[in-house]
């Protein structure tokens, strides 16, 4: 039985009514999952924070027992520890003092030997000092402060900062010693809101743990600190999730790992997350497959349309497919437009295509013709002035360079001729000029042999150099130069005088000139401006620099891509 064609308000209508449900019951899945999101990203955001605040509570710690250790520098550096013992006793004191969680500061000798303590330093403690590995790391790394692992002896906490030093104005060196108590730092440890099981642990540079607040945990917090080395992400030990933020405490070369368990935060969402997922999925994938076939049944022919549409743009478009015969009644009247109108629209570019040609010949060669006649009368008149004079030779040699200016004025009848061709034509013109008027102006022609594989439109060159004559230089005397030369997309062809120049208001209203019919400036400039523009397009250009009484160049930038070897008749 033959498909009835309906109309597509028909088809849109029923099956948008049809799967409304199914779409509003898929936005609030979506919309239960963005929100889902959006609270474990606050959770994340909220667990990172916390991480760095403990590690900051560390840096500023380890930043002043750093801090004590450069104020005993400076003070020891600068005097004979040996004969001042007692002085520098009551300076340890006095730090001892201020910053309680110091608990003993001593200085010894390269040696090992006890130079000078705090008042209340336990001497006995010192007998294998030379032995112990705080000394021997100072030793061994002169120029940092070097910290021992955090102990634990008489419910405290405690590590060493060892440090190398100078003293008696840098003449001796010995090693300072300071216990500090960390016994604060690690119940704040506790007090922060890790979850359970949530712990620190810091490593040295080598992942030597230096202090772990959960040890039973050591060989696995080692491992994910390792692959992890720097900043946050999930880590599972113990079969539990946790997530671990990694830092650097400046000055120490320790690493900070901070694991804060989010199994209890995240297993409800988890459990959201999954049954909306699976919804969404069963969902989405009936959706799918029911859009699918309306889609293709209703689109397929729009797309088809669509698909010849998208290549009108290329005027070449050939009108020879064939007309549609399923889709919607619309669809199909659409079609059978579609082709009539783009055979109208073929014909019309053709035709339209075929004026603008005609018209771009025309307007090429009106301009050309446009060139000064003046200059043929002139030149004929000098010639018999010269025969009546009896200067034959000279009236010679302007009739052959006349010959010349004209056979490659005319060209056969060419718009493009060889660039030589052009230089050439110019030659032949300045050299008439030349006889003329004698040694009034002299002249230079330097052109890169590399420009005579290109091709210009003719008569571009002369009425710039006429110009220059008649307008540029001191009564017609100075110095011309015609200069042709490239750049890696332009030939760029030059007219140089020494002459007048021309002042800023005359320069403007030439360029007005070159886009305005009433205004007479620069007929010659504006002649050989539309010409150019005319054949070589918009990236064609003409440009003019003048300092008055100093002289002036024009320059005719012309693209290499469209200065070809072609030949238009």
């Amino acid at each position: 039985m033959k498909r009835r064609n309906h109309s597509i308000r028909f088809e849109l209508t029923f099956y948008t009514v049809l799967f409304f449900f199914i779409f509003l019951g898929l936005i609030t899945g979506v919309a239960a999952t963005l929100y889902s999101t959006s609270i474990v990203n606050m959770i994340d955001e909220q667990i990172i924070n916390t991480s760095k605040q403990v590690v900051a509570n560390y840096e500023f710690y380890f930043d002043s027992a750093i801090e004590v250790s450069n104020s005993i520098q400076a003070k020891i550096d600068n005097v004979d520890v040996s004969n001042e013992k007692s002085a520098i006793q009551t300076y340890f004191d006095d730090v001892k003092r201020i910053k309680g969680e110091i608990l003993s500061i001593s200085f010894y000798d390269e040696s090992g030997d006890l130079i000078v303590a705090d008042s209340s330093f336990d001497t006995s403690a010192s007998t294998n000092v030379a032995d112990s590995e705080s000394f021997q790391n100072a030793l061994n790394e002169p120029m940092i402060n070097m910290f021992s692992g955090v102990g634990y002896e008489n419910d405290r906490y405690a590590f060493t900062l060892s440090r190398y030093m100078g003293f008696n104005r840098s003449e001796e060196y010995g090693v300072a010693l300071i216990e500090f108590d960390f016994t604060k730092i690690v119940r704040l440890i506790y007090q922060s809101d890790l979850g359970e099981n949530g712990h620190i642990v810091i490593f040295d540079r080598d992942y030597n743990i230096v202090y772990s607040s959960r040890p039973e945990f050591a060989q696995e917090d080692t491992v994910e600190t390792k692959n992890l080395v720097l900043g946050s992400s999930g880590a599972n030990i113990n079969n539990q999730s946790f997530n671990l933020y990694i830092s650097t405490i400046a000055n120490t070369g320790w690493k900070v790992s901070v694991f804060t368990n989010n199994s209890q935060v995240y297993s409800s969402l988890y459990s959201f997350i999954i049954i909306t997922v699976i919804t969404t999925l069963v969902l989405s994938i009936a959706f799918i497959f029911i859009v699918y076939v309306i889609v293709k049944q209703v689109t397929y022919p729009l797309y088809r349309l669509q698909t010849e549409m998208s290549k009108v743009k290329d005027l070449n478009y050939q009108v020879n497919r064939a007309k549609l015969k399923k889709g919607s009644k619309e669809i199909i009247q659409l079609d059978a437009t579609f082709n009539e109108m783009m055979k109208r629209i073929r014909d019309l570019a053709e035709k339209l295509l075929q004026e603008q040609e005609n018209q771009r010949k025309s307007e090429l060669k009106a301009l050309q013709n446009q060139i000064n006649p003046h200059f043929l009368y002139n030149t004929l008149d000098s010639i018999i002035y010269m025969i009546d004079k009896g200067e034959n030779e000279k009236a010679e040699e302007m009739i052959v360079a006349l010959s010349k200016f004209f056979r490659i004025s005319i060209s056969r009848g060419k718009t493009i001729i060889p660039l030589k061709d052009e230089v050439e034509h110019v030659r032949n013109y300045l050299l008439i000029q030349k006889i003329r008027f004698g040694d009034q102006f002299t002249y230079t022609i330097n052109v890169d042999p590399d420009l005579h594989q290109y091709s210009v439109i003719k008569l571009i060159l002369q009425p710039l150099v006429e110009n220059a004559i008649e307008h540029g230089l001191h009564d017609g005397k100075g110095e011309i130069e015609i200069i042709g030369k490239q750049n890696e997309n332009y030939i760029i062809l030059q007219i140089k005088d020494d002459g007048y120049g021309i002042t800023n208001e005359k320069l403007d209203q030439i360029y007005k000139s070159f886009h305005d019919d009433s205004i007479h400036e620069g007929v010659g400039l504006k002649n050989v401006y539309q010409r150019v523009k005319i054949y070589y397009g918009e990236e064609a250009d003409l440009k003019i620099e003048s300092l008055f009484d100093e002289g002036t160049i024009i320059s005719i930038y012309i693209p290499k891509k469209k200065a070809t070897k072609n030949e238009e008749k």
